[in-house]
């Protein structure tokens, strides 16, 4: 009798809880915790950008088998890998650049063979799948010898030795860089930046001391700046500004001159920003600075400041990246008119693919704040515009194609973001790069 009853009483819970969930899903508006193509969405936000980016990572694998030519297979398959690294598979990872080998092996010529396992041990490198990647390092070979295949493998152990900076292991990382004695220089600045992006000051700082006894080359040789740079934007983040200015000037790169000058507007001290910005003598690293304050000031609602900085701008390419930028933190406001505005600025060649990708970006981001903002009817009409902007080239953009995918996406829509895909082109290696492109979006939002 107690085991009758037990089972009735399970019974009874199991059909309860099979009607509450029927209920559920029985209305036209999916319930809050699934998206619109009926996806279980987790607690965690990041978590949902991760189910829906695994969707979209399924289904550029589907396009891949598809793909006839192995040179351009094997290329898909390590895009693939890195968005896979991106969102934590590194077991899928491991499998797609198993799949990009053995790929990459029906290729006849030996240079194109050469150059695609060059590819393949980079994307183990950057998915930190460090044996795998020295495996092959060591094994390929560089396809005719000169400085250029010499630095193609330096180039490979530096990602190697970064690999193992994110997973903490500075001694195998220093023992490497010691091992690159013909590109000494790049090995231990890749090193010094990899600390510095890791958070590790002192440890950079002591890499870059190491690298001046070694070489006994002063500390403002040109290649010296991006890590110097590194150290600089590491220690403005960390508050540490006394600590900036030594390495300002203990250095006196213009590079390190402007992460300073940047540091101080992420800490939204604009007038130290333009005070230590006034010492670039460069128009490049000018225009650089200039972009970085136009948008915070942008963001802050200050947009007739952000329009002053802008013009302050000399090169006319420069000036319309800014204008770009300005446009899309209005399209991320949800003002399509305010975008236009500010995008209509740029003096760029209507007939050229940035002017389309630039247009296919800001209808994409209104789009996606039109969708937050619950305004359905705006976010479907933005999304055509991107559509039929991106339609009129004469190829299928990559980068525009990609954001339309990826606007689908970040509007819960995995299903849709998957069907434009397929019926906007009947080329399985198009498909699969605007897949890659639509899950570097999602990532880069997380």
């Amino acid at each position: 009798m107690y085991k009758l009853a037990v089972l009735g009483a399970f019974l009874v819970l199991w059909f309860s809880g099979l009607s509450q969930c029927t209920t559920a899903h029985a209305g036209d508006e999916p319930p809050s915790n699934v998206t619109s193509d009926g996806v279980p969405k987790p607690d965690d936000p990041k978590a949902v950008d991760k189910a829906m980016c695994h969707r979209l990572i399924d289904a550029a694998l589907r396009d891949a088998q598809l793909i006839l030519w192995a040179e351009d297979g094997a290329s898909a398959y390590c895009e693939i890998a890195l968005v896979q690294a991106m969102v934590g598979d590194t077991a899928g990872a491991s499998q797609s650049l198993e799949l990009a080998k053995a790929t990459a092996a029906r290729v006849c010529k030996e240079s194109q063979q050469d150059s695609l396992f060059h590819q393949i041990a980079l994307a183990y490198a950057k998915s930190r799948h460090i044996p795998e990647a020295t495996a092959l390092a060591s094994s390929y070979q560089v396809y005719g010898y000169s400085q250029a295949a010499e630095k193609k493998r330096a180039d490979l152990y530096c990602e190697i030795l970064i690999a193992h900076v994110k997973r903490g292991e500075i001694r195998q990382a220093r023992a490497i860089a010691a091992q690159l004695s013909s590109e000494l220089e790049s090995a231990y600045c890749a090193l010094a930046i990899a600390q510095a992006n890791a958070g590790d000051i002192i440890g950079a700082n002591a890499t870059m001391d190491r690298l001046i006894l070694m070489s006994g080359k002063s500390t403002n040789s040109y290649k010296r700046g991006p890590a110097y740079a590194a150290i600089v934007a590491a220690q403005m983040k960390a508050g540490d500004i006394a600590g900036a200015k030594a390495t300002v000037d203990k250095c006196g790169s213009r590079d390190v001159c402007r992460e300073m000058a940047i540091g101080y507007v992420k800490m939204g001290d604009f007038a130290r920003a333009k005070a230590t910005a006034a010492q670039l003598d460069d128009s490049r690293e000018r225009a650089m600075f200039y972009t970085e304050l136009a948008v915070a000031q942008a963001e802050s609602e200050d947009l007739v400041a952000a329009q002053a900085t802008a013009e302050q701008i000399s090169d006319s390419d420069d000036k319309n990246s800014v204008w770009l930028q300005l446009a899309l933190v209005q399209a991320r406001a949800g003002d399509l008119a305010g975008a236009k505005l500010m995008l209509g600025q740029s003096d760029i060649d209507k007939t050229t693919e940035r002017y389309t990708e630039q247009w296919v970006w800001v209808y994409c981001e209104t789009s996606i704040a039109q969708a937050k903002a619950k305004d359905e009817a705006g976010a479907r009409q933005s999304l055509d515009l991107a559509t039929t902007m991106a339609g009129k080239y004469y190829r299928r953009l990559v980068s525009a194609y990609g954001r339309i995918v990826a606007a689908y996406a970040k509007r819960d829509q995995i299903a849709e973001a998957i069907r434009f895909s397929t019926d906007a082109s009947d080329d399985p290696r198009e498909r699969c790069s605007w897949l890659v492109k639509a899950v570097e979006e999602l990532v880069q939002t997380d």
